[in-house]
C-alpha cells in the first residue's frame, strides 16, 4: 500500500513539474522583441496586432485567415503572388500567434471575428471584401461572413474547420491544461511536419514554427483554442445563405479528412465552386500553391466578371 501511495505521490509530482521542465517560453512578447518581426503593428483592444498588407491600394482586396498555430507566415507562397496579381492582401497573426498580443481570454470564434472587424477598421480598408481563411481560419471566415454579410464579397476556404475536433482529456481542468502543455504543446513542432504529403525537405516549417513558441502566452492561447473552438461544432457557421464561396480541399488532408466536404457544400448552398487537388494534404496552400494560387484567383476573376455583367446600366 505504501509502495502504491509513493508512486502516485511521484507521478503527480512529476506531472505538476513536467510542464514547467516542457516550457519553451522564455521571453516576453514586447516592444523589443517586436522588432524582429517583419510587416506593421495595430494597437487593437486586446493588444498589438501583427499585420503586413501587400499589393496595389486600388486592388481589390483579400484577406486572408490563418489556422490554429501557424500564424501568418505560412501563407509567404500565396500572398506575394496574389498582390502580383493586382490584388491587396491582408494577412495578420491571431491572437496569441506570431507576434500578436496573447490576451488571457477565452480564445473562442467570437474573439477573432471581432480582432478581424477591429483590425479592418482601425487601417480604414474599404468593404466588401474577399475573405480566405485556411482550416480554423474557415470557421472564423464562415462565422464572419454570417455576423457581417454586407461587409464580404465572397468567402473562400481551404480545407476548413467545421467539425468538432474532440479535445478529450484536455477538458478536464487543470489537470487537461498540465496534460497540454507537457504532452501536446511540446510535440507540435515535429507533428507538424505529418500534415504535408511529403515532408521531406520542409525542416525549415518546423524550426519557424518554434520561434513563436519562445514567446509567453502561447501555451495559454493554444490550450484556450482547442477548448473553446476546437471542441466545438461549427457546421451552422457555413450556412451562408447562399453567399458566393470557393471550397478546395487536398484529396489526402489527413487532419480534417476530404470526406467532410460533402456535408459542409450541403451547408454552403448552390452558390459554391468545389475543388479537390489531388496528392495535396493539409498544408496544400504550401506545399502546391501553383495549384491553390491558381484555383483562388480563377474564382476571383469570375467574381468580378459575374458583378461586372449584373451591374445596373446607370449611363442608360
Amino acid at each position: 500500500m505504501i509502495i502504491v501511495l509513493l508512486i502516485l505521490v511521484l507521478f503527480t509530482c512529476l506531472l505538476i513539474a513536467l510542464p514547467g521542465l516542457r516550457n519553451a517560453e522564455y521571453h516576453p512578447l514586447n516592444e523589443h522583441n517586436r522588432r524582429l518581426a517583419s510587416g506593421q503593428f495595430a494597437q487593437l483592444r486586446h493588444g498589438p496586432v501583427h499585420f503586413q498588407l501587400l499589393g496595389p491600394d486600388q486592388g481589390e482586396l483579400l484577406v486572408m485567415l490563418h489556422g490554429f498555430s501557424v500564424p501568418s507566415y505560412g501563407f509567404e507562397r500565396n500572398a506575394m503572388w496574389l498582390a502580383r496579381q493586382g490584388y491587396q492582401v491582408l494577412c495578420f497573426d491571431f491572437y496569441g500567434r506570431g507576434y500578436s498580443a496573447r490576451p488571457r481570454t477565452d480564445y473562442t470564434p467570437e474573439l477573432l471575428v471581432e480582432q478581424l472587424h477591429e483590425l479592418i477598421s482601425y487601417l480604414g480598408l474599404r468593404t466588401p471584401f474577399h475573405l480566405l481563411g485556411l482550416s480554423m481560419g474557415g470557421c472564423i471566415a464562415a462565422n464572419y461572413t454570417r455576423r457581417y454579410p454586407e461587409q464580404v464579397l465572397s468567402t473562400i476556404l481551404l480545407a476548413p474547420l467545421s467539425q468538432r475536433i474532440n479535445a478529450g482529456p484536455f477538458r478536464f481542468g487543470k489537470l487537461g491544461r498540465l496534460l497540454c502543455y507537457s504532452w501536446f504543446i511540446p510535440r507540435m513542432p515535429n507533428q507538424q511536419l505529418k500534415e504535408f504529403v511529403d515532408p521531406m525537405g520542409q525542416e525549415d516549417w518546423a524550426y519557424r514554427f518554434k520561434e513563436q513558441m519562445h514567446f509567453k502566452g502561447f501555451r495559454y492561447a493554444i490550450y484556450s483554442t482547442l477548448i473553446h473552438t476546437l471542441d466545438h461544432d461549427h457546421q451552422a457557421a457555413y450556412q451562408l445563405d447562399d453567399h458566393p464561396s470557393l471550397l478546395v480541399w487536398g484529396s489526402l488532408d489527413n487532419v480534417l479528412p476530404v470526406s467532410q466536404a460533402e456535408l459542409l457544400r450541403k451547408q454552403l448552398g448552390e452558390n459554391h465552386q468545389y475543388v479537390e487537388l489531388p496528392h495535396c494534404g493539409h498544408l496544400l496552400h504550401h506545399e502546391h500553391p501553383d495549384e491553390v494560387n491558381q484555383a483562388i484567383v480563377n474564382f476571383l476573376q469570375q467574381q468580378a466578371y459575374t458583378a461586372h455583367h449584373h451591374a445596373p446600366d446607370l449611363a442608360g
